[in-house]
């Protein structure tokens, strides 16, 4: 039984303490559940590729395609609107991702 104000404060505080850790110990938990999902889902991936090249490259070739249209851009601060520059300083920024063969 709390007999003091004392004895209330440092069950409350142990209580508190004991929540965090719980709470963190969940959260870590949930954690490490999300990425060994990740990497199931990749290894599923992988091996249906191994099995499978054919179909696995047709499966992905045949998603639906997603138009991006773009009618402003925002370089280094700079706000560009005019469609011409958006264009060109698209298609720098693209040819900049990949590499020359």
């Amino acid at each position: 039984m709390i007999t003091s104000d004392v004895d209330l404060g440092r069950v409350c505080s142990a209580l508190l303490s004991a929540r965090k850790s719980y709470c963190a110990s969940k959260l870590a938990e949930s954690q490490c559940a999300k990425k060994a999902n990740i990497r199931s889902a990749i290894n599923k991936k992988m091996e249906s590729f191994k099995v499978n090249k054919d179909h696995t490259i047709r499966s992905m070739l045949e998603c639906p395609f997603h138009k991006v249209v773009l009618n402003h851009l925002v370089v280094n601060d700079e706000l560009i609107l005019e469609l011409d520059l958006v264009r060109s300083k698209m298609d720098v920024i693209i040819k900049g991702w990949t590499r020359k063969r």
